[in-house]
């Protein structure tokens, strides 16, 4: 499984004492909306806390990260480290054959990397680069994840189609093995434990069932399966994802219909999942958040780009034909564009007037 062939090493450690230590793995799609993430951790920090960000990647050119580090110029308890992977990854021949493939999910598994490469660590918090944080991120350092190897959130929305979908049950049941199915987490947001990693798998091992198998759900799968019985489950609203309660009702139990309600009112974190994001569509539910935190930072006109014109009234005119919005709504979606655009200018010429 390993090649040391031109491997380079690569070392991560702590930078300082209780420090709060984030992980994010972007793709190159994802490089605009990190900057929001960014701010959205920004805006909800705490002076008190130390956040020691971490960013393991194999896309983002140095004027792009230079532009990252321009956000977080005279914040003096903010790290922000990159750390490029690729000449790391290939010793081992699962991320050689996709290298080879080409394959657009490569990024998605770097966060199995997590255990080995920051293993000096206790407690790491993991953050998809389509999530922004509503609250002091530091807070999720107070799960206690001493005897488990992660802390995440149930996968609600996806675990609903356990019980309708046969082919599903049968594959979770037989490969992943759950001993209760509705804890089948979602591995966006996570509390990861680098030392129960390490102390039940070693590298070869962990490698080795890493590539033991096709996963449907890449590396999500791969980490349901390695965790049995070593999760704690926390509320939904540390990684809320947009769910209706009407396809919700007779598919999951009460207990997570109970934190769904509660979440979906003033949730953590929320994570954009799924093909339509709120930097390409304009019209899905908690666009309003994401552009709020995204006209605070250089990066706007980045992200306001992706939002094309013919595709965002494409989006409104379906969503008109399918009576699921009427003219209030569209009102309100294009004064929210437009007033982002207009705080996105206001701030810079502040910024202008400033210096």
């Amino acid at each position: 499984m390993i090649n040391k062939f031109q491997c380079e090493d690569i070392k991560i450690e702590p930078i300082r004492e209780n420090a709060v230590p984030i992980v994010i793995t972007p793709h190159k799609g994802f490089i605009p909306s990190m900057a929001v993430l960014f701010q959205s951790i920004i805006d909800n920090s705490c002076e008190d806390d130390f956040y020691d960000i971490i960013i393991i990647h194999s896309v983002i050119s140095e004027d792009i990260q230079e532009r990252y580090k321009e956000l977080f110029a005279g914040r003096q308890n903010f790290s922000l480290r990159f750390f490029h992977i690729l000449k790391y990854i290939v010793r081992y021949s699962f991320f050689q054959k996709l290298v080879k493939k080409g394959s657009a999910y490569i990024a998605t598994y770097y966060r199995l990397l997590i255990p080995e490469l920051l293993y000096k660590y206790d407690k790491v918090i993991y953050l998809d680069a389509d999530t922004i944080v509503k609250t002091n991120i530091a807070l999720m350092m107070e799960f206690d994840i001493s005897n488990v190897m992660v802390g995440a959130v149930r996968d609600i929305a996806g675990n609903r189609f356990y019980y309708s979908n046969k082919d599903l049950k049968t594959y979770r049941d037989e490969v992943i093995k759950l001993k209760n199915p509705d804890n089948y987490f979602n591995a966006g947001v996570m509390i990861m434990n680098p030392n129960a990693f390490t102390q039940k798998y070693t590298k070869e091992e962990w490698w080795e069932f890493v590539a033991s198998r096709k996963w449907r759900s890449l590396d999500q799968d791969i980490l349901n399966a390695a965790c049995v019985g070593n999760v704690l489950i926390i509320s939904c609203t540390w990684n809320y994802v947009e769910m209706r309660e009407k396809r919700m009702e007779g598919h999951i139990s009460e207990e997570d219909m109970e934190d769904m309600l509660r979440a979906m009112v003033n949730p953590c974190i929320i994570h954009y999942v799924g093909q339509y994001k709120p930097w390409t569509h304009c019209t899905i539910p908690y666009f309003e958040e994401f552009w709020y935190y995204a006209v605070r930072n250089s990066f706007f006109e980045d992200n306001f780009k992706m939002m094309g014109k013919s595709l965002a009234e494409e989006r409104i005119l379906e969503r008109i034909q399918e009576g699921s919005i009427g003219l209030k709504s569209v009102i309100k979606i294009l004064l929210t564009w437009v007033s982002a655009w207009l705080k996105r200018r206001f701030f810079m010429r502040n910024d202008r007037t400033e210096l």
